[in-house]
């Protein structure tokens, strides 16, 4: 059987009051939520596996990183019944 999965990733560093940085990432990811009604951030792999899957408690959240090894992952950001897909890079 073979499976694709399909994202759309926003490249933007910024979509309806969210904000991720840095990216690159050298060992902690921070966001940042205007609001925080129900919030979760997952980090992905890049076939869709995740890895980190955190509530977010504030409306700013730092995530270690420090472990992962280096390459490209997926960060899905839910909030207010939205659901954004970046991607971030670890160095």
């Amino acid at each position: 059987m073979l499976m694709f999965v399909l994202y759309i990733i926003d490249n933007n560093d910024t979509f309806d009051g969210i904000n991720i940085y840095p990216n690159p990432i050298i060992s902690t990811i921070s966001i940042s939520l205007e609001e925080i009604n129900d919030s979760s951030v997952q980090i992905m792999n890049i076939i869709g596996n995740v890895i980190i899957d955190k509530k977010m408690e504030s409306k700013m959240t730092h995530i270690d990183l420090q472990d992962m090894p280096k390459g490209m992952y997926l960060m899905r950001i839910r909030s207010n019944n939205k659901t954004v897909i970046k991607k971030v890079i670890k160095e």
